[in-house]
């Protein structure tokens, strides 16, 4: 299965977060991007934590629309979410200086929290929230992977206590599989505290376990 038709895939398995605002932030004199925000459902006053999804594949509408499941049931536990559209398909791959301006920007906003935020991504938009937050781990509580996987092979600097959801297909595609014991030893010797585990019996796309998820993002806040 190529990495598109996984992707598409999600449309099918998970619902639409609804309508939610939009933002056109400035990255530099002469290029910005789109953010889409939704409040918490049902959730006390704010402000709220931000939680920033970033976009798998090639960073296109329908492709970052097709991660709404994620933000839905988020949004459903207290957390504001953030999804940039990044103009002309040019995803945020491991570009830790234009999403630091997105979330300084959103972060002006009252209902807002400002301070650190959470990185989340499934496939591609895993591996880039991984590596964003590798870059300078002390502005994020932690990161969802589900899946994701560490691109590069050269040393990690130190994480100073990065938190590391990670999940993958036993039966990935792209055998990233077989990469997880590996991987969640390098953030480990490099100071993440990870919670990694294979899902059994499917492939690169995948329900997530909300009894594992939440009280791991409990303890975030």
């Amino acid at each position: 299965m190529s990495l598109l038709r996984a992707i598409v895939l999600l449309l099918a398995l998970y619902p639409a977060l609804g309508t939610g605002a939009e933002y056109v932030i400035p990255l530099d004199a002469e290029t910005d991007v789109r953010v889409l925000v939704f409040p918490p459902q049902n959730s006390a006053e704010g402000p709220w934590p931000l939680a920033v999804i970033i976009p798998a594949g090639s960073g296109q509408e329908f492709i970052v629309r097709s991660q709404y499941w994620l933000g839905k049931e988020l949004a459903a536990r207290g957390w504001v979410i953030a999804v940039p559209i990044p103009r002309d398909n040019d995803a945020f791959f491991g570009d830790d200086t234009n999403l630091a301006k997105v979330i300084a920007e959103l972060q002006t906003q009252p209902s807002i929290d400002a301070g650190k935020s959470l990185l989340l991504g499934v496939s591609r938009g895993g591996t880039s929230a991984l590596a964003i937050a590798i870059r300078n781990p002390g502005s994020y509580f932690g990161v969802v992977a589900v899946p994701g996987r560490l691109k590069h092979t050269e040393p990690l600097p130190e994480l100073k206590g990065l938190r590391v959801f990670l999940r993958i297909a036993d039966r990935d595609y792209f055998r990233w599989h077989k990469q997880l014991p590996e991987m969640s030893q390098r953030l480990e010797s490099a100071g993440a505290k990870v919670n990694a585990a294979l899902i059994s019996d499917t492939r690169h796309i995948f329900r997530i376990d909300w009894s594992e998820l939440e009280p791991w993002l409990s303890s975030l806040k």
